[in-house]
């Protein structure tokens, strides 16, 4: 069983753009499951966050290759970049 969701995500003034909406809103399908998220990203990329195998699954439609990488590498990454981002911010 899975839920289906669609985003409509816009840029506000209060990100940075000097209250002028510079790009198009973009549209974003976003599918969730009991242990699992798929999201699409750019030119066609289908990702997989599998929560219950810790992995994060790319298929590339375009190629027909997937990527398989383990979810831990990724939360690492924004577990230590979340901060430095937050210092920049400021």
């Amino acid at each position: 069983m899975s839920l289906r969701v669609q985003l409509l995500i816009e840029v506000g003034p209060e990100h940075g753009n000097q209250g002028v909406i510079t790009s198009e809103p973009t549209a974003c399908s976003l599918d969730l499951g009991a242990k699992w998220v798929r999201y699409r990203e750019g030119k066609g990329h289908e990702v997989t966050l599998d929560f219950e195998s810790r992995r994060r699954l790319v298929f590339d439609a375009e190629s027909g290759e997937l990527d398989d990488n383990s979810l831990l590498t990724t939360l690492g990454f924004r577990a230590a970049e979340l901060p430095n981002r937050a210092c920049i911010a400021v």
